[in-house]
Formats: C-alpha cells, structure tokens, sequence
C-alpha cells in the first residue's frame, strides 16, 4: 500500500466523497462520526508475485471480539478476474 502525498486534498477522485453510495453503509456500520482516515494505492505489475493472505488490518485487542472500527474500500481502477489475479475475500 503506497501512500500518495496529497491524494485526499485533491479535486477530482474525493472531492465528491460526501456523495459516495456506499457511504450510508460505513455511517450505519461505524456510525455517524465515520470519517476517512487513510487512502493509498496498492498498485500490482503484470507477472508480479502473488501476496500470502494476509489480514489488512489488525484486532484492536486480541482477547476481546469488538465491534467494527474500520473498514476498507477497494476500488479497482482495471477489471479484476482470474486472468490478472482479482483481489480474493474471506
């Protein structure tokens, strides 16, 4: 995941963020004070080596099942099937 300096600042891709349709879902799992706290850029070459599974976030406790706290948003910017290796949920 790369961070881009300046990615949310910029007119264009999040200008319209408060519009967003999937926004009512992250304000009605996390609640009304939801806000965005990271964007990056997971950016993946032709032939590149596939990643382990791997958890995109960590437990905020280990011994305690909490409600939600985050949540990620994937928006591929090409079309994603088995040809160049979609991105694969549990």
């Amino acid at each position: 995941d790369m961070v881009v300096p300046g990615l949310i600042q910029q007119e264009g891709a999040w200008a319209s963020l408060e519009t967003a349709k999937w926004l009512p879902l992250i304000k009605k799992t996390l609640g009304p004070d939801a806000c965005l706290r990271h964007a990056g850029v997971i950016m993946a070459m032709p032939n590149s080596v596939a990643q382990k599974w791997h958890s995109d976030g960590d437990h905020i406790d280990e011994d305690l099942v909490l409600p939600p706290h985050a949540l990620n948003v994937f928006v591929p910017l090409v079309k994603c099937d088995v040809s160049n290796g979609g991105t694969e949920f549990v």
